[in-house]
């Protein structure tokens, strides 16, 4: 109808609520026309504005300089706009932007945005991830942030993948400067290669009061400069000033027990693991548990560890990480376990749980299971058939997945459908 009726497109582009969010996409090519268009003659209503780039090529990057110019240099005329949510993601600086055109116009994009988040009053939440950016760069940016008026009320700050690969930003103090500025942050994404003492003990002595912060999550990979240790002591002066803040660690290629223990030291209120990556030959699972279940026995609620291929069993740990860990929630393991493990496991579930009418912490068990001999699925699987109504009573998901190569039908449990179970060559039993 408002194609049909003046009325009607009139009254649908001055209804401010329905343009109060959208997602920009700049490719350095024709297409970004449309995008400009819209935020030239709808950017003054926005309150979240998402700008991703979608550039492929490094012949593009002077076209996307001018596109993004021009997109912040409309929001500025227009008030400037004062945003509530903003995500500026994937422009892949260190990638694309290369040689003397890239350089400059790379030193455009900055200057744009720099001028831009120098106007914010109103953010609240800011995400910055995947620029890959250089140090001056991006100390820049958080120090334009942090000397507008939004200061005080940011609360959701992104800088996962922000910085490029191997800045050593964790000696970098004009970066903890810039960070410790915002005084009420309850949710902080950063990489370990920012991650230090100082940064640790300077938001909590520059917080707003005691517990604001709600949420720390630390992504670390081998590409990262990864190769310093935080000091427990940060990591405790950390957890005083934010006693209720609950950390995530996800660890990408970084699986030998050497790693994990310089990084995740027991003073970290850990509630979230991930271990990823390649195994070779260094992986230690059951030690890995052991460690873990050691450490964060208290705090742990999600734990999952998904590195192939597997050449050790889960043993004794697998069923200490069950005993020791009582707020475990989720736990998705992949690797080899014998069956006897497994029995264990379960008999403890029963015996701590079932026969007390209580609801254990765990509601999600996933195990991935590799590289064994066909007739141990067999056990495997009737030992989850066996325990089948118990956890189904308790409302306890759980899944026994066997890895396509040695087993192609998936083992899985919901509550929604009957429990399956076939091997090569024989038909599939349904209870």
């Amino acid at each position: 109808m408002a194609k049909a009726c003046r009325r009607w497109y009139n009254g649908i582009l001055r209804s401010p609520s329905l343009w109060r969010s959208t997602e920009v996409q700049l490719r350095g090519n024709w297409r970004d026309n449309s995008e400009i268009d819209y935020i030239r003659y709808l950017g003054q209503y926005l309150k979240r504005l998402t700008v991703c780039g979608a550039i492929r090529c490094h012949r593009h990057t002077k076209k996307f300089q001018r596109s993004v110019t021009t997109i912040f240099a409309n929001l500025y005329r227009q008030g400037p706009v004062q945003l509530n949510d903003l995500t500026i993601t994937e422009f892949h600086f260190q990638s694309y932007f290369r040689g003397t055109s890239g350089a400059f116009a790379r030193a455009g994009v900055i200057k744009s945005m720099n001028r831009f988040l120098r106007q914010q009053r109103k953010l609240r939440a800011i995400d910055l991830s995947f620029n890959t950016v250089t140090e001056e760069e991006g100390v820049s940016l958080l120090s334009s942030l942090a000397n507008a008026r939004c200061v005080t009320k940011l609360e959701r700050l992104n800088i996962e993948e922000f910085f490029k690969n191997k800045e050593r930003m964790y000696v970098s103090v004009e970066f903890v400067h810039a960070v410790t500025q915002f005084i009420n942050l309850r949710l902080l994404v950063i990489n370990y290669s920012c991650l230090s003492n100082e940064l640790l003990c300077g938001l909590g002595n520059h917080a707003n009061y005691i517990g604001k912060m709600e949420r720390l999550d630390v992504r670390c990979s081998r590409s990262d400069s990864s190769d310093h240790a935080i000091h427990p002591s940060s990591w405790q002066s950390f957890k005083d000033s934010f006693p209720s803040v609950k950390v995530h660690f996800r660890l990408h290629s970084l699986v030998k027990l050497n790693d994990l223990q310089r990084i995740l030291v027991s003073q970290i209120p850990l509630t979230d693991l991930v271990i990823l990556g390649h195994n070779d030959d260094n992986f230690q699972p059951d030690r890995t548990l052991r460690f873990v279940a050691r450490n964060y026995q208290s705090v742990l609620e999600k734990f999952v560890i998904d590195v192939s291929p597997s050449y050790r069993c889960y043993h004794q740990s697998l069923v200490t990480i069950f005993k020791d860990c009582t707020k475990l929630n989720s736990l998705e393991l992949r690797g080899r376990v014998e069956w006897p493990t497994l029995r264990e496991v379960f008999e403890h579930l029963d015996e701590r749980y079932f026969k007390r009418d209580s609801c254990p912490e765990l509601d999600y068990f996933r195990m991935t299971v590799v590289a064994q001999a066909a007739d141990s699925y067999v056990e495997e699987a009737l030992i989850f058939e066996e325990y089948r109504d118990k956890l189904y009573q308790r409302r306890l998901d759980y899944e026994l997945v066997v890895e396509p190569q040695f087993f192609p039908l998936p083992v899985a449990y919901n509550h929604d459908e009957p429990f399956a179970f076939q091997m090569p060559g024989e038909p599939i039993f349904i209870d």
